[in-house]
């Protein structure tokens, strides 16, 4: 008999349920498990003041257990900001995250966004390669998943 291991949030732990129900949710952030999973799409539009359209969305992300938390948009020039709470996703369609953007943030169309996503076991099913990155944001290994 083939046993199967899903794997899911323990490989990964989240930044949503897992996270605020683990027995470390109370320690200092150097003692909690890290999300290690993060979704990155492009700004496409800023319509009008205060909103941000992302080009990620059901089909990229986990949505069942919260929207995917918005944490760091890397600019034009290749700096990364982090958002610090300044970006918060407030829906999401098929293709689109549609972003809050409180007054003194900006996001500029090009700019690419980091979400982290709460819940993420299916996206290992979302995802037939899963690239694996360094601290440098360079991939070093793509795992290849297979449900």
């Amino acid at each position: 008999m083939a046993v199967l291991l899903r794997n899911g949030a323990y490989v990964v732990h989240d930044a949503g349920m897992y996270e605020r129900s683990s027995p470390f949710a109370d320690r200092p952030v150097q003692g909690r498990f890290h999300n290690a999973f993060e979704v990155w799409g492009p700004v496409l539009s800023t319509p009008e003041a205060g909103l941000a359209i992302v080009g990620l969305g059901r089909r990229d992300v986990s949505f069942d257990q919260g929207l995917p938390r918005v944490v760091a948009a890397r600019r034009e020039d290749g700096l990364v900001d982090a958002l610090d709470g300044a970006v918060e996703a407030t829906a999401l369609d098929d293709q689109h995250l549609y972003c809050r953007v409180r007054e003194g943030a900006e996001l500029r169309v090009g700019d690419l966004v980091a979400c982290a996503v709460s819940h993420p076991c299916s996206m290992f099913d979302r995802w037939r390669l899963i690239p694996v990155v360094d601290d440098d944001d360079a991939v070093v290994e793509v795992v290849a998943t297979f449900f």
